[in-house]
């Protein structure tokens, strides 16, 4: 088996929040505190490390009812597809990375942002993602899946 749920807390939603993790742990405490704070949509949240496996990410996952998937490999692009695979009703997934540090409002805005233009715009773009400031520092991206 390639890859392995340490926690598996899915609830088939539409959204599926995937947070890349495992390799900055200084940040955790301050990234992940605002995190909770701003979770202003109904998702699931799934933590995805690539090769590595910490326990203070599996309690985080618990004690907050999100999933923590692990890869064997560290391949970020296969730790990437099995989560999107393993959220196969996620329409929209919004990508975030565990050093980005989202402000109040990130998710709502961005759904309520794609969500506007699939509803009045003759163009619907595949994602949405915010410019990287100068300190690069930035938002969560927003993916959309369609057939």
């Amino acid at each position: 088996m390639r890859h392995e749920f340490i926690v598996d807390n899915r609830q088939d939603k539409k959204v599926l929040v995937m947070c890349l993790v495992g390799y900055k742990p200084d940040l955790w405490v301050k990234v992940f505190d605002r995190f909770i704070k701003y979770m202003d949509i109904d998702a699931d949240v799934c933590l995805v490390s690539s090769g590595v496996y910490n326990k203070q990410l599996e309690l985080l996952a618990l004690s907050n009812k999100w999933s923590y998937l692990m890869t064997k490999d560290n391949n970020l692009c296969l730790a990437q597809n099995e989560c999107i695979e393993h959220h196969p009703n996620a329409e929209y997934i919004f990508k975030v990375d565990e050093d980005m540090f989202v402000t109040e409002h990130s998710f709502s805005k961005l759904m309520e942002s794609m969500q506007y233009l699939e509803e009045y715009s003759d163009y619907v773009p595949g994602a949405i993602v915010p410019l990287i400031n100068i300190n690069a520092t930035s938002l969560p991206s927003l993916l959309r899946f369609t057939d």
